[in-house]
């Protein structure tokens, strides 16, 4: 806008053009809300990164290792007293969920079904087998199936809440944009009708 300026200038011996004045205002105010924008994005897209879709992903991650170490409890138990390396598999998989449970509603089941679990290992261990699989199968709230259903239950929901959480504040993002890309677009046809404006009241003035 300056080097267009400076040519009117010495073509049409006028130190401001009023037109390229204005396109130069107009540009400088859309840069300007552009910028703002942009750190806004920049700071709502962290912010969903580390709230919303991080927890919906987090305790996505927690119940598949949830459920991966249930299974190996049963084939624990299948293997009848020979089942150590199904153990260290049921180990592996609760480290994964321990840490990824951000929700402390996940808490209390998590921790039920593990001292269930610990009380079915020591019963294996001692050789009661059927003891074992009984509590491994108690359908009650406090037996190792109903603290399971619980936390699976409740992590289904905890994934659900945060993925139409995220997806919502993505829709949100993406009318900013759209508006910045409207704006934009209207902004320089604006600017551009500002400097033929301008160049045409100079032009009149020399006919």
């Amino acid at each position: 806008m300056l080097a267009i300026n400076q040519r009117l200038a010495t073509q049409f011996r006028r130190r401001v053009n009023l037109g390229v004045l204005a396109a130069t205002v107009l540009v400088a105010a859309v840069g300007t809300i552009a910028a703002l924008s942009t750190q806004r994005m920049k700071e709502h897209n962290t912010e969903l990164s580390e709230g919303a879709f991080a927890a919906a992903d987090d305790t996505a991650t927690a119940r598949s290792a949830a459920n991966d170490a249930r299974s190996n409890e049963a084939l624990r138990l299948i293997a009848r007293g020979s089942g150590q390396q199904f153990e260290n598999q049921w180990t592996a998989a609760a480290a994964v969920v321990d840490p990824r449970l951000r929700n402390v509603s996940l808490l209390e089941p998590w921790s039920g079904y593990k001292e269930r679990h610990a009380e079915i290992v020591q019963l294996d261990e001692a050789g009661r087998y059927e003891a074992a699989v009984a509590a491994a199968t108690a359908p009650g709230e406090d037996g190792a199936t109903g603290q399971f259903d619980t936390f699976d239950a409740t992590a289904q929901q905890v994934v659900d809440e945060n993925t139409k959480a995220a997806t919502s504040r993505l829709r949100s993002g993406n009318s900013l944009v759209l508006t910045m890309a409207l704006l934009a677009g209207l902004g320089g046809l604006a600017a551009a009708a500002a400097v033929s404006w301008g160049i045409g009241r100079r032009r009149k003035e020399y006919l």
